[in-house]
């Protein structure tokens, strides 16, 4: 990721700039030692919260401790910041899965945030799960439900500092930087598509007519600099108001229709080292029939090859990465299922694109990325 800057002449002195400080955001004051809170406090001018537990089968408790107590904590430690001009909250485009057409603006929460992070810290976790239907209304995943309320925390924090938001929907693999195509991770949506190129994943559960919300992450980081440019100015924090962006596709939307043919050819041209399968992708939305092309494409193929590495006197492999890809269309299979409209009018607003000066003092204030 970095080898573009290691390659530049004056790269010690960038890296130099970056200091990592130890904390957890899952605990007050996050964790930080009082000599580094005492540097923040007294440096920091921008703050970035980008952290999240993105596991979404992780449980009720853990989602709400690290993504809706997380940015509380963080807040609350801002708060101290005495130079800070600017919050930048990352969210996700589907905070409020209950809609369908989803408007750049904060929606009144469907739960006080506060009442259950103290419901949360004071039930034992089983009890917890037990009440996770009726607390989520009607959210289709609690990571959503929990961007959600943070959200909302995030709304009552707008007369403390200026804040915004920034909505991605799927973040994936870069445009143009570091390098096109560039990717770290194979969860999510990527481990998807990797698994789809090498045959591994054969049937998808979602609308062939609807779109792939995805967003390049080169794409995702520029909207983010640019709304913390934003809301620092002076405009924006004289309205004392929260701007919201949506960083979607719909201006250029990408039908799973398009999407299943690209693939293919993709996988023609740049195929994988180890393949399990020739790549192959139906795409369904009745569940009768996915669950039972599920078993024939996925399921059974499965049991064979594990079943052959046994007698090879192999470690078998295939049916727990099939239970990792079935934990998560689990999980994400009303979201998969559901055609989303984001509007992006303050993405593509001019009055809402801030112009970086060519010339001054850059150096002002320190950012700090949660």
């Amino acid at each position: 990721l970095f080898d573009r800057v290691r390659c530049s002449e004056n790269s010690q002195d960038l890296f130099a700039k970056v200091v990592v400080i130890d904390g957890d955001i899952t605990l007050d004051g996050l964790g930080i030692t009082l000599g580094n809170a005492e540097i923040l406090k007294s440096n920091v001018s921008i703050v970035f919260h980008v952290t999240a537990n993105v596991n979404f089968n992780s449980g009720l408790k853990n989602l709400v401790k690290a993504n809706t107590e997380g940015t509380h904590n963080v807040l609350k430690c801002s708060k101290q910041f005495h130079r800070l001009k600017a919050f930048v909250y990352v969210s996700t485009a589907f905070s409020n899965s209950y809609l369908e057409e989803i408007e750049e603006r904060i929606y009144p929460p469907t739960l006080d945030p506060h009442f259950v992070m103290l419901l949360c810290s004071e039930l034992q976790p089983d009890l917890i799960n037990l009440l996770t239907e009726k607390l989520m209304y009607k959210h289709k995943i609690c990571y959503t439900f929990f961007k959600h309320l943070a959200e909302s925390l995030i709304h009552e924090a707008r007369f403390d500092y200026p804040v915004c938001i920034v909505r991605p929907t799927i973040v994936g693999p870069a445009h143009l930087e570091p390098y096109p195509g560039w990717v770290d991770n194979f969860t999510g949506m990527c481990g998807y598509m990797a698994g789809m190129s090498q045959g591994i994943v054969r049937c998808m559960y979602s609308n062939r007519q609807g779109t792939v919300e995805i967003v390049p992450v080169d794409h995702v980081v520029n909207v983010t600099l640019t709304a913390a440019m934003n809301v620092s100015s002076k405009i924006f924090q004289i309205q004392n108001d929260v701007i919201v962006y949506n960083c979607s596709n719909t201006e250029h939307p990408f039908a799973y229709k398009q999407f299943q043919p690209s693939l293919l050819e993709a996988c023609e041209k740049y195929p994988f080292n180890e393949t399990f399968w020739r790549p192959l992708l139906v795409i369904v939305r009745n569940k009768i029939m996915f669950s039972i092309l599920n078993f024939l494409l996925q399921y059974i193929p499965a049991v064979v090859v594990d079943g052959v590495a046994m007698l090879m006197e192999k470690k078998p492999r295939m049916l727990k990465i099939y239970g990792k890809v079935q934990a998560l269309t689990d999980a994400v299979r009303e979201i998969q299922r559901t055609d989303f409209r984001f509007r992006t009018d303050n993405m593509k607003d001019k009055n809402n694109i801030a112009i970086c000066p060519k010339q001054g003092n850059t150096s002002e204030g320190y950012v700090c990325c949660t």
